[in-house]
C-alpha cells in the first residue's frame, strides 16, 4: 500500500492507482504544506518597516528613550537624534527621510535596525529587508530588545517619540 509520512518527508512512495482529475497526490499535499510552512517562517522572520513619518502607539507605557541614549554611538541613532546634521533621501511625496526602521527576530535576538544606512561615501542608501538585516548584523547597527513586541513598537515609530523626548520637543 502506498504511504507518505509527514513525520519523515523522505518516505515518499509512488501511488499505486492513478489519481482522478482534481485529486491531489500525497506528494502534492506535502509540497503544499511545506510551502505554507516556509511562507509562515519567512513572514515571521521579518516584520515590515514602519512607514516614513508614521508614529505608532503600540505601547504607550514603555519609555524607549533609554534605548536611544544607551546607543548614541550607532550611526542610525545619531541620525534619529540629530537628523539635521545628516544627508537625506527625498521621497516621491515631497517629504524626506534620514532613517527608516524595521524589526526582526534573528539568531534568537529581537532587534530593531535601520533600512536606510549611511554608506562609506556619506550618502544615504535604502536597503531591502535582507540587505538591511545583513548590514545591521555585520556592522552591529541594531538595538536588541527583550521581546518581539518591544522591538516592533520601537521600529514602528516609538523611536521617533523617544527622540522627541530627548530633544525636549514633547
Amino acid at each position: 500500500m502506498p504511504r507518505i509520512s509527514l513525520d519523515n518527508p523522505f518516505s515518499i512512495f509512488a501511488t499505486e492507482t492513478p489519481l482522478s482529475r482534481g485529486e491531489r497526490s500525497p506528494l502534492d499535499i506535502m509540497v503544499e504544506t511545506a510551502a505554507n510552512e516556509e511562507q509562515k517562517i519567512l513572514a515571521a522572520r521579518y516584520n515590515p518597516p514602519g512607514q516614513a513619518g508614521e508614529v505608532s502607539s503600540n505601547d504607550q507605557s514603555q519609555d524607549y528613550t533609554k534605548y536611544l541614549t544607551n546607543n548614541q554611538h550607532l550611526n542610525f541613532v545619531q541620525r534619529v537624534l540629530e537628523p539635521e546634521k545628516f544627508p537625506r533621501i527625498d521621497n516621491p511625496d515631497g517629504s524626506y527621510s534620514t532613517h527608516l526602521m524595521a524589526s526582526a527576530g534573528v539568531a534568537g535576538k529581537e532587534i530593531a535596525f535601520p533600512t536606510i544606512i549611511q554608506g562609506k561615501e556619506g550618502k544615504l542608501q535604502k536597503l531591502s529587508m535582507d540587505e538591511a538585516v545583513k548590514y545591521a548584523l555585520a556592522n552591529k547597527e541594531y538595538i536588541e530588545f527583550p521581546t518581539h513586541k518591544e522591538a516592533d513598537a520601537f521600529a514602528s515609530g516609538e523611536y521617533k517619540k523617544a527622540a522627541q523626548k530627548i530633544r525636549g520637543k514633547e
